[in-house]
């Protein structure tokens, strides 16, 4: 498995549970808080702790092969919607576990 920028820390996934519990956090609050709301997983960790979670989870063979980048990456800052709406979304591993769990 490529992955590039490794040590970058990634968040970027969501599942429909977790967005559905976001949505009912915004109409709960909809009279005192409208804006736009970013949402992802909380306490992102480097990509390569994510993907070897996924490939230990799923008990693979797969290789980690890192690859250098200039493009920079990212990951989605989820302060807004805890300190607005007290919405917390699960923590990056807890997420993982749960789709990867959802989808064997």
């Amino acid at each position: 498995i490529n992955i590039y920028n490794c040590d970058a820390l990634y968040n970027n996934v969501i599942d429909v549970d977790e967005i559905s519990k976001a949505c009912v956090a915004v109409l709960r609050s909809f009279e005192t808080n409208i804006g736009l709301f970013n949402l992802a997983a909380s306490e992102p960790v480097p990509m390569r702790t994510a993907v070897q979670y996924i490939i230990d989870t799923l008990t693979s063979d797969s290789k980690i092969i890192e690859v250098q980048s200039d493009r920079p990456s990212f990951h989605i800052n989820t302060d807004r919607i805890t300190s607005d709406l007290g919405f917390r979304p699960l923590p990056t591993l807890q997420m993982l576990k749960r789709i990867v769990k959802n989808n064997i």
